[in-house]
């Protein structure tokens, strides 16, 4: 399984790096060849990524009938190995391709859905990172008053965050 973790690092670190469509190409056969050997293992988990980020490659490049295909086949393994907290992953790649196709309403439905499932298993970073893909939606729909909710919703997790932090290091000077 260690092969296929590098080939999807390679395939991660390259798609970080560039997305033209020589770079993309490359992208793509790394996280090809690492689902080849995760088919082989048949290790199911590791394939609801592997084919959740082939999806999302494909996507970037405007193959959506591909996109579509590997997002589909990680449901099945979804489904078929009871990872319900996949489901978060699932429909948030599901909405952003809908969202690359320009299906507002479709990628909406799909990221509300991906909200209910972050918020069952309590992913509040995760459940944040949908309402940025949201925000996005609504601005290309026109919905500004909701893409400002969402946007509210945001900016009250992220200073959260920056609270606990700063209490942490607060706490950390007081113990030394």
């Amino acid at each position: 399984i260690g092969i296929s973790h590098g080939y999807t690092g390679l395939a991660v670190t390259l798609y970080s790096q560039a997305k033209d469509p020589e770079t993309m190409k490359k992208v793509i056969g790394y996280q090809q060849e690492a689902i080849t050997v995760a088919e082989k293992l048949q290790d199911s988990l590791t394939l609801i990524v592997y084919y959740q980020n082939i999806s999302n490659y494909y996507a970037e490049i405007k193959a959506f009938d591909s996109a579509s295909l590997y997002l589909e086949r990680s449901k099945r393994f979804i489904d078929k190995t009871g990872a319900d907290n996949d489901n978060m992953s699932y429909y948030y790649w599901k909405g952003s391709l809908f969202f690359k196709k320009r299906e507002y309403s479709s990628a909406l439905e799909s990221y509300t859905t991906a909200v209910s499932y972050a918020q069952k298993y309590g992913s509040r970073s995760f459940e944040n990172r949908i309402y940025r893909a949201m925000i996005k939606n609504f601005k290309e729909t026109g919905e500004f008053k909701k893409a400002l909710f969402y946007l509210e919703q945001t900016k009250a997790f992220d200073d959260s965050l920056l609270t606990k932090e700063n209490f942490a290091k607060a706490a950390d000077i007081q113990n030394k």
